[in-house]
Order: structure tokens, then C-alpha cells, then sequence
């Protein structure tokens, strides 16, 4: 099993970065549950940080609590999910908030999309087929002497 971790959405009071227009408790409304989440690194007051964006907006909804930054940005390279565990609502049913998962994949875990694809002329038959081409080449080759 790939490394894990569930987080609350930290932030989710103020306009997104990316847009300050936009208010990030109307992201999180709108965000659905199939809605792709990823993770992108800034500075926050000269401290590494990870910002929550939603992929159908290009918009975050949130951050990563500063105290499990450190934890997961080494992740982030590899292949991960990030997913909605749960919603809820708080002062008194106004505001949304999330519980989110972040969760490395392993290799098993990895759809053949996400893999890296390897050269036809790499692969383990290829080189076998031309293996034996040669061989058989060579074998009538020497039986023609």
C-alpha cells in the first residue's frame, strides 16, 4: 500500500489564489465528487505550501494544513490520488468544508494510462524476434558456406 494521508481542507474562508475573484466556498460548492484534485506548490510567507486545485476550474479550493506539508510534498512526484472523503457543513450549515485523502499509488495501482510507456523496440518480445531473426540469419548463412 502507497503512502496515505487524510486532511482537512484548511483556507476554505478566503478567495482563491489564483483568482480573487472567486470565493473558495463557492469552488468547494461546486466541486463534485468525480471532479479531479491536485496538489500545486507556492510560498506562503517564505514557507513551502500546497494548494488544493480542482482541474475542471484550475482553481484552488484550499490548502494543505502546514503541519502535514512537509509530509506529503515529498509524494507529490509520484503518481497519487487526492479524493473527497467526506463534506460537512459548519457555522451553522453556511459554510462547506472537506475531509480529503491523499494517497500514493503503487505500481498495481496505477491505471496503463498512467504508466510510462515503454518503446515498442524496448519491450521483451521485440528483442526476442529480433534475437532469433539474426540467429536464424546467421544459422542459413553458414549452412550456404
Amino acid at each position: 500500500m502507497g503512502y496515505h494521508k487524510q486532511f482537512h481542507l484548511r483556507g476554505i474562508n478566503y478567495e482563491s489564489r489564483k483568482d480573487p475573484s472567486m470565493s473558495r466556498q463557492e469552488l468547494i460548492e461546486s466541486t463534485r465528487s468525480k471532479d479531479k484534485l491536485i496538489l500545486e506548490e507556492y510560498d506562503y510567507k517564505g514557507d513551502p505550501a500546497l494548494m488544493v486545485v480542482n482541474t475542471r476550474f484550475d482553481l484552488d479550493i484550499g490548502v494543505v494544513p502546514a503541519e502535514d506539508v512537509e509530509k506529503i510534498r515529498p509524494h507529490i512526484s509520484e503518481p497519487y490520488d487526492l479524493s473527497i472523503i467526506r463534506r460537512y457543513d459548519f457555522d451553522d450549515g453556511k459554510k462547506e468544508g472537506m475531509e480529503l485523502q491523499f494517497y500514493v499509488k503503487d505500481e498495481e495501482d496505477t491505471s496503463e494510462e498512467e504508466k510510462p510507456k515503454v518503446p515498442f523496440y524496448k519491450t521483451k518480445w521485440f528483442i526476442a524476434i529480433v534475437i532469433f531473426l539474426v540467429l536464424s540469419l546467421l544459422m542459413k548463412l553458414a549452412g550456404q558456406i
